[in-house]
């Protein structure tokens, strides 16, 4: 495993570096990054001189240093620290794409529910364009449950063997959880402004909750794991999140079939909401598309 967090001397970048520190165990590498931009109020207290000279990166670096001991108590020598200047959240993904981590961590300035999306820009930029998983760090309750989502796809199946091992790792129940989103169709009145909609049956819902939940199961044991399953009618977004402000989970894990990189939009609209609205971490998951 290894790890790369970004630090920007925060306490929601506090929270990250606990957590990175805790997927590290004696054979992982950790590394943290700090990006200096024209006016980082956050750092600046801690410099006595401009942020251009040697002198003063070398200042930077030591303070970083500094807080990643005293959150994590690790040596000094026992993780890399790097200092880069630019766009924070281009910088980010820049070092991630050339130090290749297994896990990409940030820190949520963020408040959660549905209706106070509030995700930090850095943190929201960094999981759509990450060359890898990313968690998302937040400060949350810890009653031993993980929130697993699938869309019941093949390429899904990473999120639920993640979802799988961060709840052994954690020593957590493992939900997952299927969103049955059924949209209305629309049938043509004469009206000149379109039609009006046709409801599903609770009837047909039911059959198509109950094909969804034989699905599930299945996944599940595609994915070697065992899990209660639940399988909810509504939007999956907000099913998910539910689901997770429900069961108090201190992680949800969610797949995105985006693509990665700078240059390409990359978060899925599903799993974009769930990492703006979720009360706890969240750890998104790259999905290989099928080839």
């Amino acid at each position: 495993m290894r790890a790369l967090v970004a630090t920007d001397l925060s306490e929601s970048a506090d929270e990250a570096i606990r957590q990175a520190h805790a997927y590290c165990d004696g054979s992982s590498a950790l590394a943290v990054c700090i990006v200096l931009q024209s006016h980082l109020q956050s750092v600046e207290p801690f410099l006595a001189r401009p942020l251009h000279d040697a002198a003063s990166l070398a200042h930077v670096e030591s303070a970083v240093r500094d807080r990643v001991v005293n959150v994590t108590k690790r040596a000094r020598a026992a993780f890399e620290v790097f200092v880069d200047q630019g766009s924070a959240y281009a910088e980010i993904v820049r070092r991630a794409e050339h130090w290749r981590p297994d896990l990409l961590v940030v820190g949520s300035h963020g408040h959660t529910g549905l209706k106070r999306i509030l995700l930090g820009s850095v943190a929201e930029r960094v999981t759509r364009y990450a060359p890898c998983a990313v968690l998302v760090a937040r400060p949350g309750a810890h009653a031993s449950t993980v929130v697993a989502a699938t869309d019941l796809s093949d390429v899904s199946l990473p999120a639920l063997t993640a979802g799988r091992d961060e709840a052994a790792r954690r020593h957590a129940a493992l939900v997952v959880v299927h969103a049955v989103d059924i949209e209305p169709t629309y049938a043509m009145a004469g009206l000149p402004f379109g039609g009006v909609p046709l409801t599903v049956s609770a009837e047909v819902l039911r059959d198509v909750q109950a094909a969804a939940s034989t699905m599930l199961t299945t996944a599940l044991k595609s994915a070697k794991t065992t899990a209660e399953a639940r399988v909810v009618a509504g939007d999956a977004a907000a099913a998910i999140v539910n689901e997770a402000e429900t069961r108090d989970a201190e992680l949800v894990v969610v797949g995105t079939h985006g693509r990665t990189g700078l240059a390409r939009v990359a978060l899925g609209s599903v799993a974009e909401k769930v990492v703006r609205a979720a009360p706890c971490s969240i750890l998104v998951v790259r999905l290989e598309p099928r080839r």
